[in-house]
């Protein structure tokens, strides 16, 4: 099981590269803002599902650990990446946060606990 900090900087690892890897699909660079801010958002977003599910023993993993919530977050982005209305800020952001999240379930699924289902 990994600890907070590992999580952290790990998130914060995931952030920068989808949101550095969004903005050069675009046509665009990365400012050393941008940079940062999507490190911060990144960690914090990789400390949620243990908020939500504290790491208070190995059988922590719920709903939020999980393959099911994985998928929907995939799908969610889609679909907000795809969606004229929404700003490219908006987009930028939610895809840095999803990264930094999903990166917490992909390091506890390398753990022998795994992740659930559903």
């Amino acid at each position: 099981m990994s600890d907070s900090e590992t999580h952290f900087w790990i998130g914060a690892a995931a952030g920068v590269l989808a949101c550095s890897s969004y903005k050069n699909i675009q046509g665009q660079t990365t400012t050393v803002q941008e940079i940062l801010y999507s490190g911060l958002l990144g960690g914090l977003a990789a400390l949620v599902p243990d908020v939500i599910e504290p790491a208070c023993n190995p059988n922590h993993r719920g709903t939020f650990h999980s393959m099911f919530l994985s998928s929907l977050m995939a799908i969610v982005n889609k679909q907000v990446i795809t969606n004229n209305d929404v700003s490219d800020e908006q987009k930028r952001l939610t895809v840095t946060a999803s990264a930094g999240y999903l990166s917490h379930l992909l390091v506890d699924a390398t753990t022998r606990k795994g992740l659930p289902i559903a």
